[in-house]
């Protein structure tokens, strides 16, 4: 029982680093993004300007054709 309760705790504290360090990630590079809204209009033609407009099936009508 001992080891078990190790590894629950292991466990949880791995993901609590993990959630830390990521939101920690996330809000440092909001805080540093300076956006450059006049290089941007230079790569407007990169943009894509036709829309495609698909239909996708159930993934159990896929396994009906097996």
């Amino acid at each position: 029982m001992k080891v078990v309760l190790q590894a629950i705790i292991g466990s949880i504290s791995i993901h609590v680093i993990y959630v830390v360090v990521v939101i920690l990630v996330g809000y440092i590079k909001t805080k540093n993004y300076k956006p450059d809204i006049e290089n941007a209009w230079d790569k407007v033609e990169t943009l894509q300007n036709e829309v495609e407009i698909v239909s996708v099936a159930s993934p159990h009508f896929y396994h009906f054709w097996e």
